[in-house]
């Protein structure tokens, strides 16, 4: 019997939090944000001709729009690099003004709290 009441308590809790993820999420107040919209950080140079290389690449750890601006802005933050996060692909898509820099990408992304796997630079 105790068992059994244990098992329905761990359940219970597990439900819990769960509706109260999925109410956060559709409120706007997601596991990173506390509710507040994150500002993007845009590139200064937005003329797409001045990218000749474009960077895949797989990002884990994403859950909610916020997260997504998060991995954008650390990307957009570094010198010669304009970054797109897909947030249903947990992707990110990069161009870049020169070739290499694999593991400035890497890095950025790991400071803001998120994992890059899978770094596939191409001309564009």
């Amino acid at each position: 019997m105790a068992v059994n009441i244990i098992i329905i308590l761990i359940i219970a809790v597990g439900v819990v939090f769960g509706v109260r993820s999925v109410l956060q999420s559709a409120s706007g107040k997601s596991c990173c944000s506390g509710g507040d919209s994150i500002v993007k950080i845009e590139p200064s140079d937005t003329d797409r001709s001045h990218y000749p290389y474009r960077a895949e690449a797989a990002v884990e750890g994403m859950t909610c729009k916020n997260c997504a601006a998060r991995v954008t802005n650390a990307l957009n933050s570094l010198d010669g690099v304009w970054a797109a996060v897909n947030l249903k692909k947990n992707s990110v898509s990069v161009l870049l003004k020169e070739k290499g820099g694999e593991a400035a990408l890497v890095e950025a992304v790991s400071k803001a709290g998120y994992t890059m796997k899978n770094v596939r630079i191409t001309a564009v």
